[in-house]
């Protein structure tokens, strides 16, 4: 999973501390980058509570 930073001015910042991470797409994503992503749906309460059921089994809990 990949975290993409909220934080207004953090690119900037991080030009200082490190330019290749302020470069990374991962972390700061361009807008052609994210024109081609693409973003899963939230589960519903239910299938959260399913999923983390099947989860369990399949880890031996």
């Amino acid at each position: 999973m990949n975290y993409i930073c909220p934080v207004e001015g953090a690119r900037e910042e991080m030009e200082k501390i490190d330019p290749e991470l302020a470069n990374n797409e991962l972390i700061f994503p361009t807008e052609e980058y994210l024109a081609n992503s693409q973003t899963m749906r939230a589960l519903t309460p239910d299938e959260d509570s399913k999923y983390n059921q099947l989860f369990q089994q399949a880890i031996g809990n």
